[in-house]
């Protein structure tokens, strides 16, 4: 480690500079300069050990593609800096484990995330798994582009769009509400809301029920705005402006659904036994969630979920801004408005496109929030023993009453069961994520991917790998495959762009 001595308020005025010139760099600030040898293009540093305050320095353009993090200690009383000596590793993977953490799965985790890099050609990846109180973690590849100054490596803690996993945690607040006699599962959505205006338009609205609604038993059809998240990613819509078009896609004589998988018409749908998975139910769920509460829906996910879990990390966002820190989001795919202000999408782009920031009222309580792998491990535990929000067993009981969601797996009040595994999948545009927990096992898995929709592989084909690999007894899944897919739970994706 090299000392250097500079005045304290110097680093504080003057932005730092850093350039290559083959195995030398150097850092100017004020005319001192700070020389570190023997450094490459892609490196980590470990701080971990160092006894004093430090500031971390972004990424920095340095000579074309090479690019460089540093990190400097300051002790604020000597004015005294510190270059920590780097460890020259990949810049695509990074992982850590605890000492009881079974070294050879350990091993074999390490290896398939270089896999999902380098194999599956994802820009970046982040996978937690525990076993019991050990866990492995790993990070892998690029959290965000950047022209100026070279490309940012994702790092354990990044917030990121969760999608749908938003509809497990929405349905944990109506089960909440629930519990406090607030809702009752039985409730009719026109004994909850036939005095508003827009629920004239509610096909079936006498028969569909609270239980319904999170089970995706409704019959109502799917509509996903795909203009609106490709042309128009920072207007801000209504919940109702996403559930009329979706109302009158219902009753349209020619929609369809898929029942035992063929092609069935709507009409022929049994409220309360088939099963549909529709992102219009958890757009009505967060309406339930406002009409209990008479405050917004914000409100009631904190309080009822996120605080008693003391998940900080994860929101509900009301900006199109993902709270630093984040990993941005990308695909490869675009929309632009042609003369007459259609969007025409282009479903195959050259490069990634970056879709990091959109408004969250487009995807609302159907899949709008945003959290970080530590947070979702937490989350997923706390609705998979029913402890977080804490539930009757009665209630716990009803909310693990699963149907036949296809594909071998089944669905129950806003959570899936894939083999005894318990949790979501969440897909949206640029980022694309699974997270499960294995009650029995004692297993839980968290995967987000910097990048949706990109290519045959998705997280739920990630999920399926990383569970081979920590149970090699435990048989493939049933899940339908194509081309590396793995489950495919939402019929709708499968000619839709825009899916989550």
């Amino acid at each position: 480690m090299t000392s250097l001595l500079f005045k304290k308020r110097s680093l504080l005025t003057t932005a730092l500079c850093l350039s290559l010139t083959g195995g030398v760099g150097s850092v100017n600030a004020e005319n001192n300069e700070v020389s570190i040898l023997n450094t490459l293009p892609n490196y980590t540093t470990d701080t971990s050990d160092f006894p004093i305050s430090t500031l971390t320095l972004p990424l920095f353009r340095v000579e074309g593609e090479r690019t460089v993090q540093g990190t400097i200690g300051l002790d604020w009383d000597t004015g005294q800096f510190e270059v920590f000596d780097v460890k020259r590793v990949p810049m695509a993977t990074k992982t850590e484990k605890d000492d009881g953490f079974d070294p050879v799965i350990a091993e074999q985790l390490d290896q398939y995330l270089d896999k999902v890099i380098n194999e599956y050609g994802k820009p970046g990846a982040v996978i937690r798994v525990d076993m019991g109180e050990h866990s492995w973690r790993g990070v892998a590849g690029i959290s965000r582009f950047q022209e100026c100054c070279g490309d940012k490596p994702r790092i354990f803690s990044e917030k990121f769009r969760i999608g749908s996993i938003t509809k497990m945690i929405v349905a944990s607040a109506v089960m909440a509400l629930v519990q406090d006699g607030k809702l009752d599962l039985d409730d009719t959505m026109e004994e909850l809301f036939s005095g508003e205006s827009w629920y004239s338009k509610m096909p079936n609205g006498d028969k569909i029920t609270v239980r319904d609604v999170l089970r995706h038993q409704t019959g109502l059809a799917d509509h996903i705005p795909q203009a609106s998240f490709l042309c128009h990613p920072f207007t801000r819509i209504s919940p109702i402006d996403l559930l009329i078009p979706a109302f009158e896609k219902s009753q349209d004589p020619n929609s369809i659904f898929h029942k035992d998988g063929n092609q069935t018409p709507r009409s022929e749908f049994e409220i309360g036994t088939d099963y549909e998975y529709s992102n219009t139910n958890y757009v009505i769920a967060g309406l339930l969630i406002e009409k209990a509460t008479g405050k917004s829906v914000v409100d009631g996910i904190n309080r009822y979920v996120l605080i008693p879990l003391k998940a900080f990390n994860t929101a509900f966002p009301v900006e199109v801004a993902i709270p630093y820190v984040y990993a941005s989001g990308y695909m490869k795919m675009a929309g632009s408005l042609n003369e007459k202000g259609e969007c025409i999408i282009n479903p195959n782009t050259a490069d990634f496109q970056d879709t990091t920031f959109i408004e969250p009222s487009l995807p609302w309580t159907a899949g709008g929030m945003i959290s970080n792998v530590n947070d979702l491990v937490k989350i997923v535990k706390g609705q998979a023993t029913g402890t977080s929000p804490e539930l009757s067993s009665q209630l716990l009981e009803q909310r693990f009453d699963f149907v036949s969601a296809g594909h071998g797996a089944s669905y129950g009040l806003g959570i899936y069961d894939i083999e005894g595994y318990l949790g979501h999948l969440g897909q949206i545009v640029g980022f694309d994520n699974a997270v499960f927990y294995h009650p029995e096992k004692d297993i839980a898995i968290a995967i987000n991917m910097n990048a949706y929709p990109l290519g045959q592989i998705d997280a739920s084909k990630v999920f399926d790998e990383v569970r081979e690999i920590l149970d090699e007894k435990t048989p493939r899944s049933s899940a339908k495959q194509s081309e590396g897919q793995g489950f495919i739970l939402n019929p709708a994706c499968s000619d839709q762009p825009v899916c989550y």
